[in-house]
């Protein structure tokens, strides 16, 4: 009798398996089908269902909409390809944000690039590290600069830590880029190392044999998290004033 019961119950956990697989294969297909919608609404619908979903299908579609005509379809694209979460389909997000980068040369798509180069930054690829360490320029915008050099600092690989410490050196006589990179030095190993370059390079010779990337970047990720936490209660706690000077007003 317990043998038939084990049976039955073995049954129904592998007809609920299905049954959960064919859901998320017809909520997959709907969102697909959203994202190619003619309908902006429909699109923008889609693109915000996608964010909460993993799929390696979504990426591909949600890459062509970093083109659309629309700037909300665009926004949106780059914030659900910044939430893809296993290793292979971040790193197609991230080489398909990086294509953009390159793309968005004009000042008015400035607002745009920094969206892009933000969603690399929480990306964290190294795929995408050394193209956005490469072709800065003394005339670059600072925003587009920094940002840039700290997206790629992100990336918790020892690598990165080489690649600022020669950039460090190589900027010596520009201040942004030099200024950057040692900014990016700090943000990617958390310590304060005083001085320029050498000052850093030999820092590293003597801690880069027991640094850990990863622990530092999850120290990094839980200092950003609690402080969008605050900024949040912040924000909240406005509100709420405004909302009782309103409520004043009406009593009035």
């Amino acid at each position: 009798m317990a043998r038939v019961c084990l049976t039955l119950l073995a049954g129904l956990l592998v007809a609920g398996s299905a049954r959960a697989e064919d859901a998320d294969r017809s909520a997959i297909d709907e969102v697909l089908e959203q994202l190619k919608a003619k309908d902006v609404n429909e699109r923008m619908a889609g693109i915000r269902a996608a964010g909460a979903l993993q799929h390696p299908k979504l990426v591909a579609p949600l890459t062509k909409l970093l083109t659309d005509p629309n700037q909300g379809i665009r926004d949106l694209a780059v914030e659900a390809l910044a939430l893809r979460k296993t290793k292979v389909e971040k790193k197609k997000a991230a080489l398909a944000l990086m294509r953009r980068v390159n793309a968005l040369k004009k000042k008015e798509q400035q607002p745009e690039l920094l969206r892009v180069i933000d969603a690399l930054h929480d990306l964290a690829q190294k795929a995408t590290m050394k193209p956005l360490l490469s072709g800065l320029k003394t005339s670059m915008d600072q925003k587009v600069l920094e940002k840039r050099v700290m997206a790629a600092a992100n990336v918790p690989d020892k690598q990165v830590i080489d690649e600022l410490i020669q950039l460090a050196a190589s900027g010596r006589r520009n201040n942004s880029i030099r200024g950057s990179a040692l900014r990016a030095l700090r943000y990617a190993t958390g310590e304060k190392v005083r001085g320029g370059a050498d000052e850093w390079r030999r820092w590293w010779k003597d801690n880069k044999k027991d640094f850990q990337p990863i622990v530092v970047a999850d120290k990094r990720a839980q200092r950003r998290a609690e402080s969008a936490a605050k900024e949040e209660k912040r924000q909240e706690r406005r509100r709420n004033k405004r909302r009782k000077k309103e409520e004043k007003g009406d009593d009035n």
